[in-house]
């Protein structure tokens, strides 16, 4: 192997609001951040642009993920003015109105932040000399499909979903190792699922890590926006040298279009991570990057969760739906569960798995408002169930119509999900089956006498 470095890089980030100077990063074994490309195992050979976007991608992240938002002045706190100057190899594409616009739109859309990006010149040359990573590596198959994966529940459901559905395309899973012990609870889960299957799956690893971030930021940001951009270059730049045919995200429907569950819940408040918009404006800022029609989709966006959740059940795979994590606070360093319980991805998690006839063991969750020992729970840590059956009852003219209700149809115009009064039947229907999703989880909650399904009595009086 080559000793180029070639690979190495600094960038330099601030937030206008709260650091005026700016702060400046070193990647390699010694600096802040390992991005060494030589550990990717992939086939070919990456082009200078290519490497730019996966510069570019984890200078945002890591900026994302120090930067805090600031949570005491109210709405406007949330939304930062982020400056990064990073290294690149070819600015002249970089610097670009069309690639720079592209990019900052995604970026924007995705955070909520205004972001501002200064392209420098990279001090190394571009040396193709440490190129290719692993010319041993090959997918079987041609022309296959990337399924971006997560470990979460809809990656593990949405990946068997697509093993039954394409028995003529190589599905390969792709993930970014960015957290100790992830790499290792994927394996697990992709063996169980390669195991019931009967099939070789050929996953992809790409490892990033940050050292001691603590140093840099004495609390990290928790929201982390930006990560799915992340996740999109390197799956962008592993289906551009694989010639892939597609690259798939795997969620449902309701999760990508995200509604807000409270009022305030819009901007930076709200997840973006696989919504329709965020991946689209991806798509063109890719194929522009790559010089290839790429577009990273969503097969499953037609769904709800917990009809995805159900290829599980219905492939006897329940024991993999216990091996995913959900909770927005994990990891929770609690030795009695791994969940809270409680925030909105642990509560939309739980409703999925109970609809879809999938039960856990109990011990999972810090609060267990889904089961017998809900008894104890404050009501303060119930108000994102409030807010979901808020939500739940404000659907309830789909009982009789076929028009969604005026806040929905706000939302998917505000984030351009459509563009005009019309609205695909898919949509429409998707939520309505939601709604008695959620309607039949809380007459059964009722009948157990769970603690919440008293207060929220009148969200089934329809």
């Amino acid at each position: 192997m080559s000793n180029s470095h070639s690979y190495q890089y600094s960038f330099s980030f601030r937030d206008r609001a709260t650091r005026s100077q700016w702060t400046t990063l070193e990647s390699g074994r010694r600096g802040h951040f390992l991005f060494d490309l030589r550990h990717w195992e992939l086939p070919g050979k990456l082009s200078p642009r290519l490497v730019d976007l996966l510069r570019i991608a984890v200078a945002v992240y890591v900026t994302d993920r120090i930067c805090r938002r600031d949570r005491i002045h109210g709405d406007s706190g949330w939304t930062r003015q982020l400056d990064i100057r990073v290294e690149v190899f070819d600015t002249q594409f970089w610097t670009r109105q069309e690639a720079s616009e592209c990019l900052h739109r995604c970026l924007d859309f995705l955070s909520g932040d205004y972001w501002c990006i200064e392209f420098l010149e990279s001090r190394q040359k571009f040396d193709m000399g440490f190129l290719p990573f692993s010319s041993d590596w090959k997918p079987l198959g041609q022309n296959p499909i990337i399924c971006m994966y997560s470990g979460g529940l809809d990656s593990a459901a949405g990946l068997v979903r697509r093993i039954d559905q394409q028995n003529d395309h190589k599905i390969i899973p792709l993930f970014v190792s960015h957290h100790k012990g992830q790499r290792q609870l994927i394996q697990r889960q992709l063996s169980i699922i390669s195991e019931k299957k009967n099939i070789t799956l050929e996953p992809l690893v790409l490892p990033f890590f940050m050292r001691n971030p603590a140093k840099l930021a004495r609390k990290e940001e928790p929201t982390q926006r930006s990560r799915s951009f992340l996740f999109c270059s390197a799956a962008g730049v592993a289906a551009a040298l694989i010639e892939a045919k597609a690259i798939e995200m795997m969620e449902g429907g309701i999760g990508a279009i995200n509604l807000p569950l409270m009022v305030g819940m819009v901007g930076s408040k709200a997840t973006k991570s696989s919504h329709p918009t965020f991946l689209r404006r991806f798509s063109t800022l890719l194929q522009l990057v790559t010089e290839r029609n790429l577009n990273i989709e969503l097969p499953h966006r037609h769904l709800t969760k917990a009809e995805l959740v159900g290829s599980l059940r219905n492939e006897k795979l329940e024991e993999l739906a216990g091996k995913t994590v959900s909770c927005a606070h994990y990891p929770l360093r609690d030795s009695r569960a791994k969940q809270c319980g409680i925030c909105p991805a642990c509560i939309f998690r739980r409703q999925a798995l109970l609809v879809a006839g999938i039960y856990e063991a109990r011990g999972k969750y810090r609060y267990d408002i889904f089961g017998a020992s809900n008894t104890d729970i404050p009501d303060e840590s119930l108000n994102y169930l409030r807010g979901f059956l808020m939500q739940v009852d404000k659907l309830s003219t789909l009982d009789y119509s076929n028009e969604l209700p005026s806040f929905v149809l706000g939302h998917l115009r505000s984030t351009e999900v459509v563009t005009q009064n019309c609205v695909p039947a898919e949509i429409t229907n998707l939520y309505k089956r939601y709604r008695r999703e959620w309607l039949t989880l809380i007459e059964r909650a009722q009948q157990q006498g769970w603690k919440w399904s008293r207060m929220m009595a009148p969200a089934i009086a329809v």
